[in-house]
């Protein structure tokens, strides 16, 4: 029942135990805090109690992330209330805080003991925007999208470095979050669009043959001729993501393809009620036609790392080259109408 919580706080006043709430969960009720508290304190002490943690377990990495990331976000808590609810992305970490709160002593102007228990249901006003989900690297386990297509180990280790090594020696843009290039045409992050008016320096050589298998793999898919002349480079530190979203159609014809160099990633997909967590180890090819590239939307959540096959794996730096054709017509005559961005259509 929704009202769980109020009735196991009522219980433990009066002096039992509340030991049977095993309801494992991302969200945890904390009770008996100060009065006096505020936002701002219950951020310190969750962090205050997660240092303590750190020392004595082996998830340090994921508690680091966590310290780093906690946030009024992440709290629930209206001033002058003796409880809170907190979010905590990771089910481990969460069970680890509970333990540690349960019967936890704070001294304030006196001395409160703590009751934690896991809440029933996520409090609305929490926001689990940085939600670590469970992925694996089993791809036959997963229903992939009609058109998406991955090609793991699309070029050597070798290969890897000498790419990153030169488009390192290129000059970077800075004006978004992230560090990016463009090549053929500038991409437009607020329209996820291009002006096919306003060409720019053209695909560096250095990057011809690799472009040149690339377009042949991708032919050999879908079996539609592919001519590249559009380049974005993107560097994504860890914790770093890109808001889901779909290439405008009119801009772009049927391939959307990417290749991800220097670290792994969890690549987001989702249609309507559908959502998708792809892992994506470095030097992966990922193709996206059809309803992959004109029905769904991809993106990637920002965060320090993922759990893969229940093994949390941190994110390093990780650059991605995402090769496109310009349509020079800026029409889409595409069959999804409901997703298409071509005016008049």
């Amino acid at each position: 029942p929704d009202n769980i919580n109020k009735y196991v706080f009522k219980k433990i006043r009066i002096g039992f135990e509340p030991s049977y709430v095993t309801l494992p969960t991302n969200f945890l009720y904390i009770a008996n805090v100060p009065k006096h508290f505020n936002t701002k304190k219950i951020i310190q002490m969750v962090k205050m109690v997660l240092e303590q943690i750190k020392e004595h377990v082996n998830e340090k990495i994921m508690i680091t992330d966590i310290l780093e990331h906690f946030s009024s976000k992440d709290v629930q808590y209206i001033d002058g209330n003796s409880y809170t609810y907190i979010y905590i992305y990771h089910n481990k970490v969460a069970e680890l805080l509970l333990n540690a709160l349960k019967g936890y002593k704070l001294e304030s102007d006196k001395l409160y003991k703590l009751f934690a228990s896991y809440a029933t249901v996520p409090p609305d006003k929490l926001d689990p925007h940085r939600s670590i989900v469970e992925t694996t690297k089993d791809l036959s386990s997963i229903e992939l999208p009609e058109g998406l297509y991955l090609i793991r180990d699309f070029v050597t280790s070798k290969e890897e470095n000498e790419l990153l090594k030169y488009i390192d020696s290129l000059p970077w843009l800075d004006y978004i979050r992230r560090r990016v290039q463009h090549y053929g045409f500038t991409f437009q992050y607020g329209s996820n669009s291009i002006d096919v008016n306003s060409p720019i320096e053209p695909i560096p050589s250095y990057f011809n043959s690799l472009k040149s298998s690339i377009e042949q793999t991708a032919s050999k898919k879908y079996h539609s001729p592919l001519s590249i002349d559009q380049l974005t480079i993107n560097e994504y530190l860890a914790g770093e993501g890109i808001k889901s979203h779909i290439d405008t159609h009119h801009a772009f014809t049927e391939y959307i393809i990417s290749l991800s160099l220097g670290s792994h990633t969890v690549f987001k997909m989702k249609h309507q009620d559908k959502e998708l967590h792809i892992y994506l180890p470095p030097r992966t090819l990922l193709i996206m036609c059809d309803k992959a590239r004109y029905c769904w939307t991809h993106g990637i959540n920002g965060r320090k790392g993922d759990l893969v096959d229940n093994v949390y794996q941190p994110r390093k730096r990780r650059v991605s080259l995402t090769f496109r054709q310009v349509k020079k017509d800026q029409q889409c005559t595409c069959s999804y109408l409901n997703y298409c961005s071509t005016p008049k259509r």
